[in-house]
């Protein structure tokens, strides 16, 4: 009997032995485990890290994108609006050529028509000079023809009721011979 307690307590000792070992072994094994864990929780927090900066370059990129896009459009819309602009500016400069192009065709006109005015006064002036014009001699004799008129040059003023005129008979004379006459009407 007490060599089975002897046993038994060998089979003790030795199962406490086994037990330390595996306990030690547990203790090894969860302590590797937490270093593991922890490992891989820094692991996560770097890889959640890099998650994050990379999204927020992603997004970051993205916004450069949608402003590049709206950049696009509007470049887009003002090369369409300077397109119109051109095409409406190239309508307007085939407007005016044709308008400058009728003014001129005018202005000719009005310079043939000026030309041609011209040349019938200048016609009509040499028909006008050609004609002979009265003489203060031939307004005199015409005048005689229906009555007779005294001669007040010699006359003294005031003799007669005709002489009190004589210097208004003159200056009408003179004024008519003027209009009439070129040579007195250039003295």
């Amino acid at each position: 009997m007490q060599k089975e307690t002897l046993d038994d307590c060998h089979q003790c000792s030795e199962y406490k032995r086994k037990q330390e070992d595996l306990q030690n072994q547990l203790d090894n094994i969860k302590l590797e485990l937490k270093q593991w864990t922890e490992q891989s929780e820094r692991k996560r927090l770097k890889n959640q890290n890099l998650t994050n900066v990379y999204q927020m370059e992603l997004n970051e990129a993205k916004a450069e994108i949608d402003k590049g896009k709206i950049e696009k459009d509007r470049l887009e819309n003002e090369i369409q609006a300077l397109k119109q602009k051109e095409h409406e500016n190239k309508r307007l400069l085939e407007k005016y050529t044709l308008e400058l192009e009728d003014l001129k065709t005018e202005i000719k006109c009005f310079e043939d028509e000026r030309n041609s005015y011209e040349t019938r006064l200048e016609l009509k002036y040499k028909n006008i000079q050609s004609i002979q014009k009265p003489s203060l001699k031939m307004f005199l004799s015409k005048r005689q023809k229906h009555q007779p008129v005294v001669n007040i040059w010699n006359r003294r003023v005031g003799s007669t009721p005709c002489g009190k005129n004589w210097k208004t008979l003159k200056g009408k004379i003179k004024n008519w011979s003027m209009n009439y006459d070129p040579v007195l009407r250039t003295k």
